[in-house]
């Protein structure tokens, strides 16, 4: 019979951060957002250190929320590649203590622990897999041991102890007593089990398997047979992680740019080979230069395409290392690629456009980026490659709009080589805008910030008047107020925004030859309910 162990490091995400010294011991959570200044009031906590639990910061917490329980909770962003990266070397690590390693999700590992009774047993193997664990500086670990791959995951669930072993042929009744919240069923499976009386996988067990698949389908089949530690799931042989890396050593001290980029490109023919015959394709490369075992130069190249073709890669490392030249002699030369996605094979829409200028095609494309990077055109995407690569990736903006509590704020800059921004943007409610804005303000406007405090006259608890630079304006229009009241920080805010088109009271006081065309501002008004001052924040172009 074959026995499987399960390994389980609870809250991996924070495991995974807190390997570093600075973050042990102390309230840290991770966001499920961005830390921007438009992002922060709109993000919230995904997860958080047992630290900062015992000082009331829950999951899904807005981040105001968590800071006013915990002012001295450090926040970090999400980082999924990250995870992703350190669960591959987890499985590799691991892979030294059992032939066979699955992964069940971050965080989860599942082992071949058969065949170790000439070995020193299983309680040996436990204790070999948390020391792997702890040189990994993963402390807080946990194993367990069963016939089944679900008895062993609930067995290093429980945290009973640091490990569990379910003894030969026990797993059903290890199991039985247990809640069938183990199970991890669809909810309303669960639900409806919980209203029946049916709390512990023994009474589960106890029906019969026909009446399960009439009234919950396959779900409840697939149910009845875990509760009974019956499960197909099995630790396979790892597969190796791809790895495309070339290193050439020289044969003396190189500065030539010509030999370098000579060495270069049969470096890059061999590595684009190899990623056409895996489906693959670059996203990113690592270039180092060595002077013997010294490394004195390393640049991460990234590319504004996904590519394997091996001319383009080899015009990067040359636009590299025109903006940057190497200061100093090189032995050795050491190119990899750093990141790669699976290849896609699609067919741009054809143009059929045939009186649209070349201009106006250009900032189309520059200006949806995100969406049609695939579909520039390669002269295009070597100017922008260079432009890049000469200022840095992170240099080159546009602005996207993104809705925010506020009008002065909304909106965002991102990087044009930035595919993917969602998670940092909200999308703007259309609907909502166009029924308070009222018409008063066109998409072309923009806000020219001028903030200055105004005096207000008020008619019906709404500005009828207001006194900027000692003339009085009459409000000809105004919107309903969008309403701002938030805790930022340990100071409370408390807002009303309003647009409102506002002309001279005194026409007496504008030339004459304004008469036939009246100056009319828009403008946007704010009130500050906590001071009660009113304030113009600026005026729309």
């Amino acid at each position: 019979m074959s026995r499987i162990a399960c390994l389980h490091i609870p809250k991996f995400q924070i495991a995974v951060h807190q390997r570093h010294e600075e973050l042990k011991g102390i309230p840290f959570a991770l966001v499920n957002g961005k830390l921007t200044p438009g992002g922060y009031n709109r993000a919230r906590i995904f997860v958080c250190s047992e630290q900062a639990t015992r000082q009331g910061v829950l999951p899904n917490m807005r981040l105001p929320e968590a800071k006013a329980l915990c002012s001295e909770l450090v926040l970090r962003e999400l980082d999924q590649p990250l995870y992703l990266s350190v669960q591959r070397q987890l499985i590799t690590t691991l892979n030294n203590c059992s032939p066979k390693v699955a992964d069940l999700g971050l965080g989860d590992f599942l082992l071949d622990a058969s065949g170790l009774l000439h070995m020193g047993g299983e309680s040996k193997f436990c204790h070999k897999i948390l020391r792997t664990c702890g040189l990994s500086r993963f402390t807080d670990a946990y194993i367990g041991i069963a016939d089944s791959a679900f008895a062993a995951t609930v067995a290093a669930r429980l945290k009973f102890n640091r490990l569990f072993i379910v003894p030969r042929g026990e797993d059903k009744n290890f199991l039985a007593p247990l809640s069938v919240k183990h199970l991890q069923l669809d909810p309303d499976i669960e639900s409806s089990l919980l209203d029946l009386g049916i709390k512990s996988m023994g009474q589960l067990t106890d029906l019969p398997v026909e009446s399960l698949i009439e009234r919950f389908g396959r779900g409840g089949k697939i149910a009845h047979e875990l509760a009974q530690g019956l499960d197909n799931r099995k630790p396979t042989i790892p597969e190796p992680e791809k790895q495309f890396e070339s290193i050439a050593d020289m044969g003396g001290a190189i500065s030539s740019l010509n030999d370098t980029i000579f060495a270069v490109k049969s470096m890059l023919d061999r590595l684009s080979s190899d990623l056409k015959q895996s489906g693959l394709w670059a996203e990113e490369m690592t270039l180092s230069f060595y002077n013997e075992d010294e490394k004195f130069n390393e640049r991460t190249l990234k590319l504004i395409r996904p590519t394997n073709h091996p001319q383009f890669l080899l015009q990067v490392v040359k636009l590299s290392l025109d903006a940057n030249p190497l200061e100093r002699e090189f032995t050795r030369l050491k190119l990899g690629i750093s990141r790669f996605s699976k290849e896609l094979w699609e067919q741009p829409p054809i143009d059929t456009n045939k009186f649209e200028s070349h201009s106006s095609k250009t900032n189309k494309l520059l200006g949806d980026y995100g969406s049609t990077a695939a579909q520039l055109p390669s002269s295009l995407l070597l100017l922008l490659q260079r432009f890049l690569t000469s200022i840095g990736s992170n240099t080159a903006t546009k602005a996207v709009a993104s809705d925010h509590y506020t009008f002065d704020t909304a909106g965002t800059w991102v990087p044009i080589t930035q595919n993917s921004f969602s998670d940092s943007l909200v999308p703007i409610n259309l609907n909502y805008v166009n029924q308070t804005a009222e018409r008063l303000l066109p998409s072309d406007l923009v806000l020219r910030k001028q903030p200055v405090q105004v005096l207000v006259e008020l008619k019906d608890n709404l500005p009828s008047a207001i006194n900027y630079q000692k003339q009085w304006y009459r409000v000809r229009c105004i919107t309903r107020p969008e309403c701002l009241s938030v805790l930022w920080w340990n100071k409370p805010s408390s807002k009303y925004y309003y647009r409102i088109l506002a002309e001279p009271a005194d026409t007496k006081m504008v030339p004459a030859s304004s008469i036939k065309n009246p100056v009319v501002y828009l403008i946007l008004l704010t009130h500050d309910k906590q001071s009660g001052a009113w304030q113009i924040e600026g005026f729309f172009d």
